[in-house]
């Protein structure tokens, strides 16, 4: 078994700039750094391989999704920006052998609404057809995504791993539709 530890504990936003971390998680006894990335211009993979291979710990990249990064979102715009955010942590998490994105990727965190069962089912359709996108992309890269259920405080629409397991249903057996 490997324990990790997220930079989040420590410092927001993470930039290379903080890759004293590595070092330091592993002088906790870790063995992985989980690096979240809120703004991707903040990170280099050469400097996170670097530090990591320094500390002799793995890396595990974490994604953070705000408004901007939602890939249910009812505009297809700002789905395209959650999808191509996802794939530059893909790119990321290959660059420096992360086998995983983790997060909640299917939708912007801080969205809390009750909306009626139609609305909601499309929802679940956007986020379902925009992460199969997603997965075929991180695939071709040897990385997988874990996805997070949060409660509901944080999220409205996966919020127990029954949710998030239906969801991967959903991403497997629809036609990939234009996100």
């Amino acid at each position: 078994m490997r324990f990790g530890a997220s930079t989040f504990i420590w410092e927001s936003p993470f930039g290379d700039d903080k890759l004293h971390l590595a070092q330091h998680v592993a002088n906790l006894g870790f063995d992985t750094l989980e690096i979240c990335i809120e703004d991707p211009a903040r990170v280099s993979a050469d400097a996170v391989r670097r530090a990591a291979g320094e500390a002799g710990v793995s890396i595990a990249i974490c994604g953070a999704f705000g408004p901007d990064r939602d890939v249910s979102h009812e505009e297809p715009d700002r789905r395209r920006l959650g999808i191509d955010y996802l794939n530059s942590c893909i790119d990321l998490a290959a660059a420096v052998g992360a086998t995983n994105v983790i997060g909640p990727m299917y939708s912007a965190t801080g969205k809390t609404r009750l909306l009626p069962d139609d609305e909601r089912e499309q929802q679940r359709t956007w986020a379902a057809d925009s992460l199969r996108a997603v997965a075929e992309y991180a695939a071709a890269r040897g990385v997988g995504l874990a996805m997070e259920p949060l409660n509901r405080f944080e999220t409205d629409l996966v919020n127990t791993v029954e949710q998030g397991l239906d969801l991967c249903e959903r991403m497997s057996r629809q036609r990939r539709a234009a996100p």
